[in-house]
């Protein structure tokens, strides 16, 4: 039997080729639809670390704001050490999971840090100068609220399709 008569059995050049070209098709589109499938699973699970990370931070940082109101509504040093902790683990926490966040999060979390480290001495040394009292509050919650909007971006922008 020669290759004349197997292509007319099988329906000629044009029928092998179309069958040749839709066998081909099928393995690549199952191989886009793995890569697909394992980018969507990464992504996924991309999305899961961060949102959590999100909520750790979000904690240590309504840990910290509190810490401050109690400072300011019982005008007790009592707490400076409990601030002094958080300021700490969220310290720790941000510089463990810095590569994983944006960085425009860092710049908020690194002030909010900062702002924190400072309160405490602020009211360990009895400093009363009421401008500069209200004048870090501001800061630190400016910082706070653009981190919050950060977050709250990321999170919808990540959820969108």
């Amino acid at each position: 039997m020669d290759i004349e008569n197997a292509l007319t059995i099988f329906g000629g050049v044009q029928a092998v080729m179309v069958a040749l070209f839709a066998y081909l098709g099928k393995i690549w589109i199952e191989r886009i639809e793995k890569v697909f499938e394992i980018k969507a699973h990464a992504s996924k699970e991309q999305f899961t670390k961060e949102f959590e990370f999100y909520r750790e931070i979000w904690g240590k940082m309504s840990e910290i704001r509190e810490s401050i109101r109690s400072t300011i509504e019982n005008k007790r040093h009592e707490n400076v050490g409990a601030l002094r902790t958080q300021t700490r683990e969220l310290y720790l926490l941000v510089e463990a999971n810095e590569p994983f966040f944006p960085e425009e999060f860092r710049d908020d979390l690194v002030k909010i840090r900062e702002l924190a480290t400072h309160w405490s001495e602020y009211v360990m040394n009895d400093k009363t100068d009421p401008l500069a009292f209200i004048e870090h509050l501001d800061v630190l919650n400016g910082a706070y609220n653009s981190l919050s909007k950060k977050i709250q971006e990321r999170i919808y922008n990540s959820t969108k399709i």
